[in-house]
């Protein structure tokens, strides 16, 4: 089990720990500041060079946030043959993505006929199989 980051779409796009990135804001006015202030900050274990809010908290930004609408969550991951990582039911996520809506599923039926639709199914499970976890 590892974190896995989804985004709103519920496409795997981060295994592991997501790094964040957070650092602290540079006050834009440290250069104004008085060395009597600079001093009574260091005093205090602040930085004068960083931004503090009116609470003391010193203000961070964070330079590599979650997309917006994304999630985590603890899931099953399988290592594939070649060293790299997936989360169990990737294949079902990657399947939904080419199949499209029902709408354009259907349409696609409408235009191309039944035939060529089942056909167009086959070809995405055998580029997206199903992966088989070991049980011990």
């Amino acid at each position: 089990m590892k974190n896995v980051v989804r985004d709103k779409d519920g496409e795997c796009i981060h295994i592991g720990k997501w790094d964040h990135n957070i650092r602290p804001v540079i006050n834009e006015n440290a250069e104004n500041m008085t060395l009597g202030k600079a001093r009574a900050m260091e005093a205090d274990g602040k930085n004068p060079d960083h931004l503090y809010d009116t609470r003391g908290e010193l203000v961070t930004e964070d330079l590599h946030p979650l997309p917006e609408g994304a999630t985590q969550k603890q899931e099953t991951i399988i290592v594939l043959p070649d060293g790299g990582l997936t989360v169990e039911d990737a294949y079902r996520i990657r399947r939904r993505f080419e199949y499209g809506t029902a709408e354009k599923q259907l349409e696609f039926i409408t235009e191309h006929g039944i035939d060529a639709f089942i056909a167009r199914a086959d070809s995405i499970k055998e580029t997206h199989p199903k992966r088989t976890v070991k049980q011990d």
